[in-house]
Formats: C-alpha cells, structure tokens, sequence
C-alpha cells in the first residue's frame, strides 16, 4: 500500500510541473524590462556596472601587466560563468520592483545576504567551472599553440585567424567553451533567480 501511494504522489508531482514554452522573441520583452529595471533603480543598476567594469579593467589591466594580454578574450569568456551569482543584486531589485516595494542599496544587499550558504555554495559552483575553463583554455592554448609562449596580442588575433593550428583552437575553444557554458546554464538558469 505504500509503495502506491508513494507512486502515485510521484505521479502527481511529475504532472504537476509545466515547462512552458518561451516565445521566440521574448528576449526582446527581457532587455526592455531590464531597460525599465534600470530606468526605475539607476543608483543600483549603475553601481552594478561600475562594479562590473571595475573589475573587468583590473582584469584585462592585470593581464596587459603580466604580459599575458592574448588571454584576455579566454579570461572575460570565462567570467562570464560566474555572471549569474554575481547578478543576484539585479534579480533582488527586479523582484522588488515588481512587487512595488521599496529598492534601496541596503535592503537589496541584505536580502542577497539573507541566503549566504545557498548562494555562496552555488557561487563556489561557479568558480570551480571557471578555474575549470581556465585550466581548458591553457590546455587548448598548448596543444594548439605548443610550448612556445603566447603571442603578443597585436598577432594574436591573425594568429587565431589565420593559420590551421589558430583556427584549430578557435574551433575546439568553442566547443568546449559552448559546453561547459551549457551547463552552467543548465543548473543556474532557474536557481540563481
């Protein structure tokens, strides 16, 4: 009897979620309620982005410093990964909006805060897919490239672009970016929000 009733409780449950279809241009209605999110809370959105582009040149200025600027297209693909954690603010502040309550710095950092252990344990998540994409890079980077040290970044791009073992890295650094991206899609796409 109560294997049934637990079947049938399964069953429930299964019938019971909708995945609904999105329509082909929502992400059109998407930008534009961003658009509004912006327009309602510039304070946060702004500090959001100059947070974004600090962090960004301190990257990009980091790699130029250590001679590495060839990375820098491998690294911003990768900071891409741990984008949904750090938009969790922007989700806050929507959700407020919405709702027609207050948006202030503070309570949008509070209740990002609110969460600590499952944000931060997705956000560790996040940061291994990263160092695992960083790690990928550098190993496409040697196989392709062999031992010999990065090219500069004035021949980067033509290197990239115009030699087989350039365009073999381009091709398999897509794949393998387009899948590790994938799945970090996959298990951030509902969670995060």
């Amino acid at each position: 009897m109560g294997r049934i009733a637990a079947k049938t409780i399964a069953a429930a449950a299964i019938s019971s979620v909708a995945v609904e279809r999105v329509p082909f241009d929502a992400p059109w209605a998407w930008l534009a309620a961003g658009w509004r999110d912006m327009w309602a809370a510039p304070h946060i959105s702004l500090a959001y982005g100059g947070v974004f582009a600090s962090v960004s040149a301190a990257l990009a200025m980091g790699l130029m410093v250590g001679g590495l600027e060839s990375l820098m297209l491998a690294l911003g693909g990768g900071f891409l990964l741990i984008g949904p954690v750090a938009a969790v603010g922007l989700y806050e502040t929507s959700r407020r909006l919405e709702r027609g309550e207050s948006v202030k710095f503070g309570d949008v950092l509070r209740s990002v805060l609110h969460a600590p252990s499952q944000l931060g344990f997705f956000g560790a998540i996040l940061a291994f897919a990263y160092f695992v994409w960083v790690q990928l890079a550098s190993l496409l980077f040697m196989l392709f490239l062999g031992s010999r040290p990065l090219p500069p970044a004035s021949e980067f791009v033509p290197t990239l672009l115009f030699t087989p073992h350039g365009l073999g890295l381009l091709v398999a650094g897509t794949i393998v970016g387009g899948i590790l991206a994938s799945l970090v899609f996959a298990i951030s796409v509902i969670s995060v929000p």
